[in-house]
């Protein structure tokens, strides 16, 4: 169960469809501006170059709505305001909840077994499985997390006032994640739980037992 009773989702404020190109019209157009050349055979009757006008008409008017198109998308995307565009160009931050984490510590498998992020009010720990990538200055964190495993008491790789922002990712060519920005500039991206009732109650802990801000660079699929 999550820290509290509460409406807030882990969503960024949605945009306008205006914003954005229908995909299909526009996969449409281009494929008219690269096949144009076989619009003109098809108009002479045969392969040839004898007249490309066709081919430059088809292409012509297809950059053109394509023009439009784009400068219609890019005109509504100015007019949301600034703190709107902010959530999609920086993250929506999730500010610190006030401490009512009911246990001293909380363990999360993220989306495949063996990995495992550790969490109390000292800090938080991460199994070897849990981590996709760490700067070069945290190649100790790996080792002492593969410490931790071994141990009854864990030693935590990172202690939440090194923690600036954790940051929730989503990556088409690999598995979600979470980055966590240090306050010496460095990060460690981990990865995130495959189920939404778990990421909520994890990033509530973040936020609760952590007192660390949530930066939202995706929607929870809720």
């Amino acid at each position: 169960m999550a820290f509290m009773d509460r409406t807030e989702r882990y969503v960024r404020t949605p945009l306008p469809d205006s914003v954005n190109v229908p995909v299909g019209l526009d996969l449409v157009l281009w494929l008219a501006v690269i096949f144009s050349p076989f619009v003109a055979f098809t108009v002479n009757g045969k392969v040839d170059d004898s007249n490309w006008m066709p081919a430059l008409v088809t292409a012509g008017v297809s950059l053109l709505l394509l023009a439009l198109l784009h400068a219609k998308a890019a005109m509504s995307w100015s007019n949301l305001s600034q703190a709107h565009r902010d959530e999609y160009r920086n993250g929506k931050l999730f500010q610190a909840l006030p401490s009512t984490a009911s246990r001293a510590v909380y363990e999360f498998e993220l989306g495949r077994k063996g990995a495992i992020a550790h969490l109390s009010k000292e800090g938080v720990c991460f199994s070897p499985a849990a981590t996709l990538a760490f700067d070069s200055s945290r190649m100790r964190m790996a080792a002492r997390a593969l410490r931790s495993a071994r141990q009854d008491d864990p030693v935590y790789a990172v202690q939440w006032r090194e923690i600036k922002q954790w940051e929730v990712h989503k990556d088409s060519d690999g598995p979600d994640y979470y980055r966590l920005t240090l306050a010496d500039y460095g990060y460690i991206c981990v990865r995130r739980p495959s189920k939404v009732e778990e990421e909520v109650e994890l990033l509530d802990a973040v936020r609760s037992l952590g007192q660390t801000a949530v930066s939202l660079h995706c929607d929870l699929p809720y």
